[in-house]
């Protein structure tokens, strides 16, 4: 028998995470990243290689620009063996992420968590992989985290003690081209993406 939710994962203290406003003839939408950052550069290096690799594969998209949010660690949730096991309607609706996001960015952020879920432990250097889910307003309960992560299907190391509840310290607008983060103004770009 497997065992469950024994190695507690070592959360870095702040990470970035990274959204794209994306425009096609269809209309404009809201991209959250699932990967985590450590270093702003790496992150911009990404999003550089990411609007390259989109506009030349579909040649009606455009992706217009690009949020970064910083998050800082603030506890942990823990995981549990019963959160593993297959629910009868698993939720699958990957827009559930984006119109949190969006959610997130018509409120004061500062009213929300971001969870991060170690996806992935390497045995051999002893290091995780984590990745950025979903925002959710800190006076969730923990039953109603516990009753989000049962009925999802967000991969997680099954080998993990715990997930990551993370605040938003700032958000900030990037330009892609350049790699330089500016303050967004009065949000801009954010409601016309909501679709």
């Amino acid at each position: 028998m497997a065992k469950y939710c024994y190695i507690e994962p070592d959360f870095p203290k702040k990470v970035f995470i990274a959204l794209m406003f994306i425009k096609t003839k269809d209309g404009a939408s809201l991209y959250p990243l699932f990967e985590t950052f450590y270093d702003l550069k790496k992150l911009s290096t990404k999003m550089k290689k990411l609007k390259k690799r989109l506009e030349k594969k579909n040649e009606d998209v455009d992706v217009y620009g690009s949020m970064v949010t910083t998050l800082k660690y603030h506890h942990n949730f823990p995981l549990k063996r019963e959160y593993y096991q297959t629910p009868d309607t698993p939720n699958l609706n990957k827009d559930i992420r984006t119109m949190a996001f969006l959610e997130m960015f018509k409120d004061a952020y500062q009213f929300y968590w971001v969870l991060i879920t170690p996806v992935f432990f390497d045995i051999k250097t002893k290091t995780w992989k984590f990745t950025s889910w979903l925002p959710v307003l800190i006076t969730s309960t923990d039953k109603q985290i516990g009753a989000l992560i049962k009925s999802s299907d967000q991969s997680v190391d099954y080998k993990a003690k715990n997930i990551g509840l993370y605040s938003v310290v700032k958000m900030q607008g990037l330009t892609i081209e350049s790699g330089k983060l500016n303050e967004p103004n009065e949000r801009v770009g954010v409601f016309e993406a909501n679709c």
